[in-house]
């Protein structure tokens, strides 16, 4: 049965991820992957006969026996090779992945499943991971003990991701109300400050509750202080000698020590709007540096190749966060109520987000978003 013929027979809401497997689309591609790694487990690549000898590779279904206290065990267990998505992408098929399948044996594959989760991404740019409510069949952890027996373990609700909604076609598109704006009024005022485009007099009304923002900076080996979003980098406001007098903040001792005093970050308004870019990449190059310094103090080869892995991870992160042009509902929701704040250095992120508000929310106005700062600040009192 093919997609189609699936499709024909149930709506899209009731189609399982079990379901899409055993389409032939899939079946073609796992032989797509068998060839490709020559039938051999991409992890072990070696198995043991019945008379302990060692075979270099193996296909399907040859008998192999396990050591247990220098015994053979399980002798007529058979060993079968299995395709093993190493990430998902949120709503997309199992057969739509081009580097992301590789062929494991079904002892290596159930390995994987019990020491980690599988990373699940909201699209193929893999910037923001999905990290939703947790499976309710394994609680989490992507694979069920009592069930060895049957796909190894590997939870087959959640398919080893530990999450509860990796594979939902007809999800309904999440949106904006007042109330998330309220609960997340920090992180939209962030992204406000950021890009707003403000009048004179409403910054001088909300000047009690907009972010000034600072660049990203390192005072000294310890002391650095983090890139935040702020009125420093909008480019939508003309800063008035009235406006520097009114922002200006006077700056304050944070660090003293062998007779210097530190001064925290200290706007310079001639230096405004400060380029989101430019200070994007300045924080990528103080992230790579730490790796580097991480990578010459170590003396493990195996160290020394994770850190490598993680710079380049790190390099492709921050080249996908500048070049990301389109940002799903989820992938929305999902920064605005995180910790991923870089996505608001993005010159897409803000109007796309707006535009979301303006149509979730129509009678959203600045002064009533602001509103909530008041209404916050009142209730405390």
């Amino acid at each position: 049965m093919n997609i189609s013929q699936l499709l024909d027979l149930k709506t899209s809401d009731h189609i399982t991820y079990q379901d899409l497997l055993n389409c032939d689309e899939w079946k073609n591609k796992r032989e797509e992957i068998l060839d490709r790694d020559n039938h051999l487990c991409t992890i072990c690549k070696t198995s043991k006969t019945l008379d302990g000898t060692f075979l270099t590779g193996y296909s399907k279904n040859i008998l192999y026996a396990r050591r247990m206290n220098g015994e053979l065990s399980l002798p007529d267990f058979r060993i079968h090779l299995e395709v093993h998505h190493e990430f998902y992408i949120r709503n997309l098929f199992p057969w739509e992945y081009d580097d992301a399948l590789i062929t494991v044996c079904n002892e290596c594959h159930a390995a994987i499943h019990q020491e980690r989760k599988i990373p699940v991404y909201f699209d193929q740019s893999k910037t923001i991971a999905v990290n939703e409510d947790p499976c309710q069949k394994c609680g989490g952890l992507g694979f069920l003990d009592m069930f060895a027996h049957v796909q190894n373990g590997i939870c087959f609700q959640c398919h080893g991701t530990g999450i509860q909604t990796f594979w939902s076609p007809n999800k309904k598109e999440k949106k904006f109300t007042w109330q998330f704006l309220y609960e997340y009024r920090t992180a939209f005022n962030y992204l406000f400050s950021g890009n707003y485009s403000f009048s004179e007099k409403q910054l001088i009304d909300f000047k009690n509750y907009l972010e000034l923002g600072n660049e990203h900076y390192e005072i000294n080996s310890v002391i650095s202080k983090e890139l935040k979003l702020g009125l420093i980098f909008n480019t939508n406001i003309c800063w008035t000698d009235y406006l520097e007098i009114l922002f200006y903040n006077k700056p304050q001792i944070i660090y003293t020590g062998d007779g210097i005093d530190i001064y925290d970050y200290q706007i310079d308004f001639a230096k405004l709007p400060i380029d989101k870019t430019v200070e994007l990449f300045k924080n990528k190059d103080y992230q790579e540096s730490l790796f580097i310094k991480l990578y010459e103090a170590i003396e493990s080869d195996t160290d020394s190749q994770h850190i490598t892995v993680e710079f380049e991870r790190n390099q492709k992160y921050y080249n996908l966060l500048r070049e990301k042009t389109n940002y799903s509902a989820d992938e929305i929701f999902h920064i605005m109520s995180g910790e991923e704040r870089l996505h608001y250095f993005n010159e897409n992120f803000y109007n796309i987000v707006f535009e979301k508000i303006t149509n979730d929310i129509p009678n959203f106005t600045i002064e009533k978003f602001y509103g909530l700062f008041a209404k916050r600040t009142a209730n405390q009192t």
